[in-house]
C-alpha cells in the first residue's frame, strides 16, 4: 500500500501524522484534530486539504450572502449593493493573502493561521444562526 500514491519525503524527519478518512464532507473529526495537531508541533499533511476545505466554506459563504441578498433587496438597489458586496469581499481577500504572506514564516508552517481562519468560520456562522433565529422569532 505504501507504494500506491504519492509518498512524502519529511528532511528533517520529525513527526508525521494523517488520518485517513473514509471519505464524504462530513468528516468534521479531521478538521477539528488536523489543526490542533499541527499546533502541538506534529506535521500534519492534511492541513493542506484543511486550507483547500476552508476556501470551499468561503465561497459557499459568499453563495450563501448573494442568494440572501437576492431575497431580500429591492430590485432597484440590488445591482448596487452587489457591487459593494462584491468589493468589500474581494479586498478583504487580498487583505487577508497579504497579512497571511506577511505572517507565514519561510517553512510555510504556521498552523495557528489556520485555526484563526477557523475560528473566524465559527463566529459567522454562529452570528447568522443568532440573526436567523431572531428573524423567525419576531416575523
Amino acid at each position: 500500500m505504501l507504494a500506491s500514491g504519492a509518498v512524502l519525503d519529511w528532511p528533517d524527519r520529525a513527526v508525521v501524522v494523517d488520518k485517513h478518512s473514509t471519505g464524504g464532507i462530513g468528516d468534521k473529526t479531521s478538521l477539528i484534530l488536523a489543526p490542533l495537531m499541527a499546533c502541538c508541533g506534529l506535521q500534519v499533511p492534511m492541513m493542506m486539504v484543511c486550507g483547500f476545505l476552508l476556501g470551499i466554506a468561503g465561497q459557499v459563504v459568499k453563495l450563501c450572502t448573494d442568494n440572501a441578498m437576492q431575497l431580500d433587496v429591492d430590485d432597484a438597489l440590488r445591482g448596487h449593493v452587489f457591487a459593494v458586496q462584491d468589493s468589500l469581499f474581494w479586498i478583504a481577500f487580498v487583505l487577508a493573502m497579504t497579512l497571511s504572506a506577511t505572517v507565514i514564516p519561510d517553512d510555510g508552517h504556521l498552523p495557528g493561521l489556520v485555526l484563526a481562519g477557523s475560528a473566524v468560520y465559527v463566529l459567522g456562522l454562529v452570528a447568522h444562526a443568532a440573526i436567523g433565529r431572531r428573524t423567525r422569532s419576531s416575523g
